[in-house]
């Protein structure tokens, strides 16, 4: 077995406030505008699939799922942020 057994929502939701992908409401200084809500939204969508048996919980492939489909919705705002940066030199 992996190391990575399941992760519950509130540990989904913290990982994502601590790497800088969800603010703690719309005034966070995150990169990204997603919120606590928005997270839960893509958790609970991906492990309440109805193909799924077993546990309601997130498995390590149901991660980088929901990790692959929050970076569609946040590459926008990273890519701006990027272009709005002056040259390093």
């Amino acid at each position: 077995m992996s190391a990575f057994m399941c992760m519950q929502q509130t540990q989904f939701v913290k990982f994502t406030r601590d790497v800088g992908i969800v603010g703690e409401d719309a005034t966070s200084e995150a990169l990204s505008p997603l919120l606590d809500a928005d997270i839960e939204v893509a958790y609970t969508a991906q492990v309440n699939k109805k193909d799924r048996d077993g546990p309601k919980r997130m498995q390590y492939n149901d991660f980088l799922t929901t990790i692959m489909n929050l970076s569609k919705r946040v590459s926008g705002i990273f890519a701006w942020t990027a272009s709005a940066m002056p040259p390093v030199e």
